[in-house]
């Protein structure tokens, strides 16, 4: 980052009351023909006040910190091109550092099934930095309500999952394991995964 992208993070800080962002960068993206800031964050709890109550980009942030950022390149002499429509999004690095760590582990999902051995279990099914562990039956499930396969599930997915959790992210908070049904799956989801992650 350039001496205007320190000096933007500080300022977005400052100015909406977060922690600073760690890498901004400004680029032209080809295909809407505009000139992008993207505004990164490390968690996703830092961004959480730049969407606007409906899960859309606050336009007055968005604008305010496009503005800035071209200020900053004035006073920083900074001759950069392409800042007609100049428009800023804000992202966090975590949940996709998430999302990567946990699709190793989604990989071995099969082999992950046959370590934890359980007749009981239907499938595992992972997205983003959430696993569904499917039992067989609505049976089958409640009984294993507070038995050790449920740790046992947790335990052996985290063993594939943490050695490429780089960040540690998911030693801070673990994976969100859940525990459903082939059953359910039919009777709520039409029997399709896809639905059910929906």
């Amino acid at each position: 980052m350039g001496p205007a992208c320190h000096e933007l993070a500080r300022w977005i800080g400052e100015r909406f009351a977060v922690t600073a962002p760690f890498y901004i960068e400004h680029e032209f993206i080809k295909l809407s023909a505009r000139p992008r800031l993207q505004v990164v964050f490390e968690r996703q709890k830092d961004i959480e006040s730049f969407y606007d109550p409906i899960g859309n980009y606050d336009a007055a942030k968005q604008n305010a910190t496009a503005k800035k950022f071209r200020e900053l390149l004035i006073i920083h002499r900074d001759d950069a091109t392409d800042l007609e429509g100049l428009f800023a999004i804000f992202s966090a690095f975590e949940p996709v550092a998430r999302e990567e760590a946990n699709s190793h582990a989604a990989k071995l999902a099969a082999e992950i099934q046959r370590q934890i051995a359980c007749a009981d279990i239907w499938t595992i099914s992972s997205t983003f930095d959430c696993v569904a562990v499917f039992f067989k039956s609505d049976e089958q499930l409640h009984a294993s309500e507070g038995m050790p396969i449920r740790q046992r599930c947790q335990d052996i997915w985290m063993e594939h999952l943490l050695p490429h959790d780089e960040f540690g992210y998911f030693a801070k908070r673990p994976i969100e394991m859940r525990f459903e049904s082939q059953e359910r799956l039919n009777r709520d989801f039409e029997g399709k995964l896809f639905y059910y992650w929906r």
